[in-house]
This record gives structure tokens, sequence and C-alpha cells, in this order.
């Protein structure tokens, strides 16, 4: 039956979710302990996804514990199982968006000690100048978001150069194992470059952990803020702008894992599908947001 595909890929998202936000907090929690409440947040800068989307205004840390709890409300109370049918594929999706929020405190946290403002302003920059040449149809023919590392070295090579064939521009982030097509075809193995970094014309790393993909969505909620000209909080505008505007796809490399499932029902509100070495199966667009 094609439901169960669909129902597994949900409720491994839903999972995913889950651990996603326990770690967000588990993170949180430590950070609290360790520097305080009263430390100020440029909430356009490092939240653009939770701002552009809800307009929650994220101005120091003890702001993130309330927008834990608001993002938890987007988890179901249940997840469905075999035995017990329930509907699942708007929960799947909340649980999606739900582990982008949440992602967006793990990318904050992470870069505290990080002097990397510039080259996030930078990377956006250079995406600005990218998403407007492909709305005039020109190139780049659109955007792919490459999740994890290839095969093999060969592979790796081949995958970069049909890249460059389709004249897409490649985001690489990696996976559970920090793993990545980047150190793969690009950076040297005992590189120390985390995240963050131009490559070239074509391909941007934008880090080791699989919670360095929500840049991206950030990148396109403040494209369609600034060029779409919407206000913060107009989700289904920004979102529709977005699917109409930006063509992007998800390249899962290798297994998908609960965390990368819950990546790719996020990934589905912005009309980004995925694609990958095993088959991933559509979720339909029904979901919570206003």
């Amino acid at each position: 039956m094609v439901e169960e595909p669909v129902k597994r890929l949900a409720v491994a998202a839903i999972k995913g979710a889950e651990n996603i936000l326990n770690e967000a907090e588990e993170k949180l929690n430590l950070s609290l302990k360790t520097r305080g409440l009263k430390r100020d947040i440029n909430f356009h800068h490092f939240f653009p996804v939770t701002y552009g989307l809800n307009s929650w205004q994220v101005k120091n840390l003890s702001h993130l514990g309330k927008l834990l709890k608001d993002i938890k409300k987007l988890l179901p109370t249940q997840i469905p199982f075999e035995k017990n049918w329930l509907p699942y594929l708007g929960d799947a999706l909340n649980a999606g968006i739900a582990a982008i929020f949440a992602q967006e405190i793990l990318v904050f946290l992470s870069q505290l000690e990080n002097k990397k403002d510039n080259e996030v302003e930078k990377i956006y920059s250079y995406f600005t100048k990218k998403a407007l040449s492909h709305i005039k149809k020109r190139e780049p023919s659109g955007f792919v978001v490459v999740i994890g590392k290839a095969p093999s070295l060969k592979k790796a090579s081949q995958l970069v150069e049909m890249i460059k064939g389709k004249k897409l521009v490649a985001f690489l982030i990696g996976d559970e194992k920090r793993e990545s097509l980047a150190y793969q075809a690009f950076l040297h193995p005992t590189s120390k470059i985390e995240f963050l970094t131009i490559l070239n014309d074509s391909f941007v790393f934008l880090g080791n952990e699989l919670f360095n993909i929500t840049p991206f969505f950030g990148f396109l909620v403040k494209f369609s803020l600034a060029y779409g000209k919407f206000r913060p909080g107009q989700s289904r505008e920004i979102l529709n702008f977005i699917k109409e505007n930006l063509f992007s796809f998800l390249l899962v490399l290798g297994k998908i894992t609960d965390k990368k499932a819950a990546n790719i029902a996020g990934a589905i509100s912005f009309g980004v599908q995925s694609v990958g070495q095993t088959y991933i199966p559509q979720l339909l667009p029904i979901h919570s947001l206003p």
C-alpha cells in the first residue's frame, strides 16, 4: 500500500522533531546556566524563520524558553502506530516546522562563541544575487541542499559534476555523523572549517551538523520578506512566494533517519521536495501555521 511508506515517514518525522526539540532544550538549559538570561539577541539575524513566519521576537536568552514552549505546541500529543489509526499527515508537517524552529535555536547556540555574523550576511548576499537571477529565468536553474556524503569519492565527484551540469547552486551540510559532500569534494580532511563557507560560485558549505540546514530556510524567508514585500507573520503568503519563485529541493544521501525525516517534512511547507538514495514518499502540505 502507498499509505504505509507515507505513514512510516510521518512517524519518523514526528519522532525526529521530538528528538530535535529535546536536544535544543538540553543545550539551552546548559547555556542558561553558564551565560545567564540577559544576553541580547539580534532576532532578525539569528531567527529569520521564527520571526518571518510567526513574527515572534526573540530578544534575549530568557525568551528562548518561552519560544520552545510555543514550538512544542506544534507537536502531536500522540504518535500514530500501525495498530491505532490516527490522522498523521498534518501532524507530520507541523512536526517538521517545529523541528526547523528548534534548529534555529541550535544554530544560534552553536554560534555564540563563533564570530561568524559577517559570514552569514555574506552568504545571504550571495544567495540574494543568485535568487534574483533565478527569478529572471537566468542561471542558476534552482537550489539544492545536499545532506550527508556520497558513497565513494568517485560518486562524490560525479555528483558535483551533475550539479554543475544542471546549473544548480548547492548548499552542503553534514548528517548526524558530521559527514558531508563538502569534505569529500572540496575541503581537506584536516581542515578545521566547520560551517558558513562559500566554496566557489556554485557550492556553499553551511556546516557539519544536520541542523545547519536551517540557515537555508532562513535565506528563503528573508528573501521573501525583502522582495515579496510581506510583513512578518504572513506565513501563507511567504511560503507561497517561495514555492512559486524559488525552485529548491533536498538531496538526501544515505539512510533516512528520524531527524532527516523531520527536516524533509519541514521542507515540504516551503515547497521544497526531497529526493534520495532511498525512496522518499510525498507528504501533502497541510499544517497549522496561520
